[in-house]
């Protein structure tokens, strides 16, 4: 029966679904379930464009239903394997995922509209292996994240940031994340390091400032949430299943 499902056309199906596949809505559907593609893909006000999946008929023989995908968005594009766990632990995961887009497109996804700062600059993903269960936890995740020309819009003011890093590792069930900032005289020093447990336990340590050199326009814009010093130090724990405290922890 699965086989005969994953053979009809892609087409055939989005029709019986009323046109959308939950929260996305795909445009000019071609193919079967089993390998496609849309030439557009609609998730609320975001387009992915080019969309192509194929199903991997060894993930079914271990309990799972994967799909490589590739899709590009403005001038960015992505490629890798998204997959749901159907047997064991429930799961969602992410393989091999290699993406490079441009912060100013993908703004609207990162930060509020309302936000009257800007941001840009190339973002680089590498990503192994990333496995999230369905409370949110991030169980497992292997790989790196670049920002690379990093800068901050404030109306005609331009201010640069420099380029960062993010360094995920997976060691005895602890998912530790590492973001720092590249060379030593960028506008902003960054050296964060925050771990996650299967259990939802997070905590965050760390810096993060401004150097001698930063814009002056950058070094008022940090003068709140850094207390009128030049960096902030982090020292919290929390977890992901009570977020405001969180939120409150970090505002501090």
């Amino acid at each position: 029966l699965l086989f005969l499902v994953i053979t009809l056309p892609a087409a055939f199906l989005l029709d019986m679904s009323g046109g959308k596949l939950g929260p996305a809505s795909p445009y000019g559907v071609e193919g079967s379930v089993w390998s496609g593609k849309a030439s557009l893909l609609r998730i609320g006000k975001t387009d992915l464009e080019q969309f192509r999946w194929n199903t991997s008929i060894f993930s079914l023989f271990t309990g799972a239903l994967e799909l490589g995908i590739h899709m590009k968005y403005g001038r960015g594009h992505a490629r890798g394997d998204i997959g749901l766990q159907l047997v064991g632990k429930d799961r969602v995961y992410i393989e091999d995922l290699k993406a490079l887009f441009y912060v100013e497109e993908i703004s609207s996804l990162l930060q509020p509209s309302s936000s009257p700062i800007q941001l840009s600059g190339k973002l680089t993903t590498n990503l192994e292996y990333v496995s999230i269960l369905p409370n949110h936890i991030v169980d497992e995740a292997v790989g790196t994240i670049t920002w690379k020309g990093a800068k901050a819009s404030l109306g005609p003011e331009e201010l640069p940031l420099g380029n960062f890093n993010l360094t995920l590792t997976t060691e005895k069930g602890i998912v530790t994340a590492k973001f720092k900032d590249q060379g030593k005289n960028g506008p902003i020093e960054a050296n964060l390091v925050a771990t996650m447990a299967q259990n939802g336990d997070i905590t965050i340590n760390g810096k993060i400032g401004h150097r001698p050199n930063a814009h002056k326009v950058l070094m008022n814009l940090l003068k709140v949430p850094f207390a009128g010093k030049s960096e902030k130090v982090f020292n919290v724990k929390g977890n992901i299943n009570n977020p405001a405290k969180l939120t409150q922890a970090l505002m501090k």
